[in-house]
């Protein structure tokens, strides 16, 4: 077995990818110290989207700390649970309604 390179990150956004996560449709790709900034790619189809939800993108700055940029993901029960990058909060946010989210300091 061997790994075979699939995509890149597309050349119009930073490319320093911090934390990266599936959905169970679609990876996710949190981009380095980006308040919040991500975009997802789904495999099925070989496309990125980089389409912002602004409530969603203000909830990770938010619960990802002082970087306003998460170090991990990970997705369970319909929530994104999010850690810092430096280690000084984690949290979660209800992919439902980004409205609705946790930070934990």
């Amino acid at each position: 077995d061997q790994l075979a390179k699939v995509s890149r990150l597309p050349a119009e956004i930073p490319q320093g990818a911090d934390a990266i996560a599936f959905d169970g449709n679609k990876l996710w790709v949190a981009i380095y110290e980006d308040h919040g900034r991500y975009v997802t790619y789904h495999p099925a189809t070989d496309k990125w989207d980089l389409q912002q939800n602004r409530e969603l993108r203000n909830a990770i700055s938010k619960v990802a700390g002082n970087f306003t940029s998460p170090g991990g993901m990970v997705f369970i029960d319909g929530k994104m649970w999010l850690a810092s990058s430096y280690g000084d909060s984690y949290g979660w946010i209800d992919m439902n309604d980004p409205s609705q989210f946790k930070k934990f300091e």
